[in-house]
């Protein structure tokens, strides 16, 4: 009797189990192309292909993209898997609601084929304004972007050629692309120039050539993709992996290079928003969501959490080049809350692209907040580098707002170059505690202010830190501290030029006027010049820095990438650090390079403590 009842039990779970695996063991393959038919797959060879709009696949299925499409995708199923064939791209003129629409769909992957993070060749030939060559699967948008300008005439003297439009040009952005110009009456002055100087205030530019008269008329502006003029304006800029129309959540996106989000090339243009989001993702309850090894040119991301259970994200190994903000976790409501985001190895540079007149839109290399009920927690933010021109309109290289908790923020460069700093080069908010360690932030010594805590959204008390084993260096003022926080533990930091501020109230080193005050940084170290700190412009340490060994252990902390070097490229195996004396700041060793990264925009290969 027990046999019989026992047997078809057996048999009903067994049954389950093959319907629940069912999309696993019976899932296809399936490869798409713009127009469908026979079609070279890169390493796949040549195979017959679905066109773009296909939607005859199941959960669990493989589509694999194969040369050049010109069409949005959309998905139509949870759980399946996009794959770039080594020859495979989106080059869409202007991608509607998104070049890859999720749809609502999770649990997916998109995959571009090759690491394409810091220290790839995406980082170094894509750019800043995506307009180089990759080794990846990469998402572009052909035609949107700063529209082209109007030539009034053309001057030439001693070689160098001045362009006067009815209008100011705005060629200042960093690392501004060369400038192509068209109809001009003289016809040696048309073609491809390098911008030497640019003047608003008189609506001109000059650049380098061959003097031959005066000409008249005549457009000039960058190039999009196609190789022409951009002719869709910011209306027409979009996400370009788009879960914000309607839902996406869960998804691995990988390997790809990706925008220009909006191509924009005039400081003068001010389109394309404060959030420039080549990829948008909404979280869930327990599902995890990771966007990793990717290079974004003109572009960033975006995400939303869930209201409950968002503990899964993770955002690491990409390069960001050129953004407004660039990195974005949007708690804008008690229905947006997100624990235990592990965001590390980035590379974030050149956000003055950003730049327009006013300050329009935050500049931020990171900008998490938690307003109106949110609660953003459990972050761990560890080995970003943040470089190169924030321009005018810097926010905050890493700015985290509102009701934060229980964060740790280590490993970090900060050595971005702007005209004003805002909230400060790091800007942290909440009530904490908040881990604050063996960070490096390098200061333009411009009015500017290199650390700022503040409590929740600036109304409640201050929040509760540790702060260990940082440089502060060059900034005007290097610590602005309001709303009473509370200092569990404020020691072994270098602080070289500038002064401080407690609740409102400014403070110098000289005198142990800021150590009474604050009730910290007894064994830390002020020097009166930079220089005197020994680092380099990176922010390693120089042979002889004070810096070297002057910090304290926190391997009792028990947090891995702390102890150890994990950062992004380094050929060397890692090293861990628990017994050697600690270094004060983002690098780790004994003098001399430090470990240096490349210049920018390689990418990050710091040796991190």
């Amino acid at each position: 009797m027990e046999e019989r009842v026992n047997g078809p039990r057996k048999l009903v779970l067994l049954a389950a189990s093959i319907f629940a695996f069912a999309p696993l063991m019976f899932s296809s393959t399936y490869y798409i192309s713009d127009a469908g038919g026979s079609v070279n797959c890169g390493g796949d060879g040549t195979q017959a292909t679905q066109a773009y709009s296909f939607s005859g696949y199941s959960a669990g299925d493989t589509l694999k993209l194969c040369g050049t499409i010109t069409h949005d995708l959309t998905v139509q199923q949870n759980g399946i898997s996009i794959i770039f064939e080594s020859n495979a791209s989106l080059r869409i003129p202007a991608c509607g609601n998104g070049c890859i629409q999720l749809n609502g769909h999770t649990g997916g992957l998109i995959d571009g084929g090759t690491p394409c993070g810091p220290n790839t060749s995406c980082s170094t030939n894509f750019g800043d304004y995506g307009l180089g060559s990759t080794a990846t699967g990469f998402i572009l948008q052909t035609t949107v972007g700063t529209p082209p300008a109007t030539i009034s005439e053309i001057t030439c003297s001693a070689g160098v050629a001045t362009v006067s439009g009815p209008s100011a040009f705005g060629y200042s952005l960093p690392n501004e692309p060369q400038v192509t110009i068209s109809g001009n009456s003289v016809s040696s002055y048309n073609g491809t120039w390098t911008v030497a100087s640019n003047d608003d205030s008189s609506n001109q530019f000059t650049f380098n050539a061959s003097c031959n008269g005066t000409g008249s008329g005549g457009q000039v502006g960058v190039l999009c993709p196609t190789g022409k003029y951009c002719s869709v304006g910011a209306s027409g800029s979009t996400n370009m992996i788009d879960g914000q129309s309607s839902g996406g959540s869960g998804w691995e996106i990988r390997n790809l290079a990706i925008g220009p989000y909006y191509l924009r090339t005039s400081y003068q243009d001010n389109g394309g928003g404060s959030e420039w989001e080549s990829i948008y993702e909404r979280g869930c309850n327990g599902c995890s969501s990771k966007i990793h090894d990717n290079t974004m040119a003109n572009a960033g991301i975006v995400y939303v959490p869930a209201s409950s259970g968002d503990n899964g994200l993770q955002i690491y190994n990409n390069a960001l080049l050129g953004g407004s903000d660039s990195m974005v976790i949007a708690g804008s409501s008690s229905s947006n809350n997100l624990s235990g985001a592990q965001i590390h190895d980035n590379y974030i540079a050149d956000n003055g692209i950003g730049d327009a007149p006013g300050c329009p839109a935050h500049l931020d290399g990171i900008h998490i907040w938690g307003l109106n009920g949110a609660t953003e927690s459990n972050v761990n933010f560890y080995n970003n580098w943040f470089t190169g021109n924030f321009g005018g309109c810097q926010t905050g290289a890493v700015y985290f707002e509102g009701n934060n908790v229980n964060d740790n923020i280590y490993n970090n460069l900060i050595t971005t170059t702007y005209k004003q700093a805002n909230n400060g080069s790091m800007s942290i908010n909440g009530p904490g505690p908040f881990l604050v360690a063996n960070n490096t932030i390098l200061g333009q010594n411009d009015g500017d202010t290199c650390f700022e805590a503040e409590g929740n959204n600036w109304s409640n008390s201050g929040g509760s830190f540790s702060f260990q084993n940082n440089v502060i260096s060059g900034c005007s003022t290097l610590v602005v501290l309001k709303d009473s926080p509370t200092l569990t533990a404020w020691d072994y930091n270098a602080f070289s030029l500038g002064g401080f501020n407690l609740n409102g109230k400014g403070y110098n080193w000289s005198g142990n006027a800021w150590k009474q005050a604050c009730a910290c940084d007894n064994s830390s170290q002020w020097f009166s010049s930079a220089s005197s700190l020994m680092l380099n412009s990176n922010g390693s340490v120089q042979t002889g820095s004070p810096a070297i060994g002057a910090a304290t252990s926190l391997a009792t902390l028990g947090i891995n990438p702390l102890n150890m070097d994990t950062s992004a490229g380094d050929t060397v195996t890692p090293v861990t650090r628990l017994s050697a004396p600690w270094t004060i700041g983002a690098y780790n060793g004994s003098g001399g390079s430090g470990g240096s990264p490349p210049a920018p925009p390689t990418g990050l290969a710091a040796l991190v403590q």
